[in-house]
């Protein structure tokens, strides 16, 4: 019964977003994941046409809520013209591997075999460039870890921004937004970089794209809980207030004064990424908190899509 009532408000849900994305600008999605950066861009306005993804249980969960979105598992085989044949992508969405640029993870910048998938993404987006003239995609949108910006001494996010202008951008902004100023309690902050190719497009850019400082303007959420991970017998600090960044590892935990510890269940860490409830819930738990880990927030996805959807019309 809960499986049959999943699946009749996942077909209602994708009944509603095809009625509203008539002539809606185009998204290439390339390390799709679970869809929070796709579903962030649906909300304002974009339609996702064209997924990849090679993670299997990332992958069923996206055919749940785009059953008729055509899709490929690995990036490094995909070619322009597999994309071009079911239409033109206005924006290339994506948010390559970040293990490798963390501050967590093994810093090997771009040279590691995980965040190295960067250049297969370039690779896409010069070859759909070389195949209509120039004319397509018209928008890049890169995410991913903060880190991004310090690895390698900074050196990687210029080779970053070097690839974007070999590549044709015109207009290139970055900035890093934290979900917890887009109606989240999550810290959660994300590098959101925007490339813009087409020059009708970047005629129309404004003086910023992404008019914020060093973080969003807003009031996090300020209730009196405390958050924190365990792993290993070991505790990262506590954060008051606002739960601590969610982990691929495992799920966090959350106290008060009233409440013992306990874990954060899988619908509320899909609520903490602002996805609808049960938005994971085809695969294991284990693989439910993995992938909000893994995955962007939707809100702060939706807020850069306003943004640059002008750009792309």
């Amino acid at each position: 019964m809960v499986w049959r009532i999943l699946m009749i408000s996942r077909l209602l849900f994708c009944s509603q977003r095809k009625l509203k994305m008539k002539n809606n600008p185009k998204v290439l999605s390339l390390f799709s994941g679970v869809g929070g950066l796709d579903l962030g861009l649906e909300r304002a306005g974009f339609e996702t046409m064209f997924q990849c993804e090679w993670d299997k249980n990332a992958a069923n969960i996206l055919s749940l809520h785009w059953p008729d979105v055509p899709r490929w598992g690995d990036v490094s085989t995909l070619k322009a013209k597999d994309v071009l044949e079911y239409g033109y992508p206005d924006v290339v969405a994506w948010g390559s591997p970040c293990q490798d640029l963390s501050v967590v993870g093994s810093r090997s910048g771009l040279s590691g075999s995980k965040s190295g998938l960067f250049y297969e993404g370039m690779r896409i987006i010069r070859e759909l460039r070389e195949e209509t003239n120039g004319k397509y995609p018209k928008v890049s949108i890169w995410e991913n870890v903060a880190g991004a910006l310090s690895s390698n001494k900074g050196q990687d996010f210029g080779v970053i921004l070097n690839e974007m202008v070999d590549a044709g951008a015109l207009e290139i902004e970055w900035a890093v937004l934290d979900a917890q100023y887009f109606g989240v309690p999550q810290r959660r902050r994300r590098v959101f970089l925007a490339s813009v190719f087409n020059s009708d497009s970047a005629e129309k850019c404004p003086p910023k794209i992404f008019p914020v400082g060093k973080s969003h303007e807003g009031n996090p959420t300020e209730d009196r809980f405390f958050t924190f991970y365990s792993t290993q017998g070991k505790q990262d600090r506590f954060t008051q207030g606002i739960c601590t960044t969610l982990k691929a590892v495992g799920p966090a935990c959350i106290a008060t004064s009233r409440m013992r510890p306990r874990k954060f269940t899988p619908v509320e860490c899909e609520r903490l990424m602002s996805w609808p409830d049960n938005w994971t819930a085809s695969v294991s738990d284990t693989e439910r908190y993995r992938q909000c880990g893994n995955g962007v927030v939707s809100n702060v996805a939706e807020w850069v899509g306003h943004r640059l959807r002008g750009l792309c019309v």
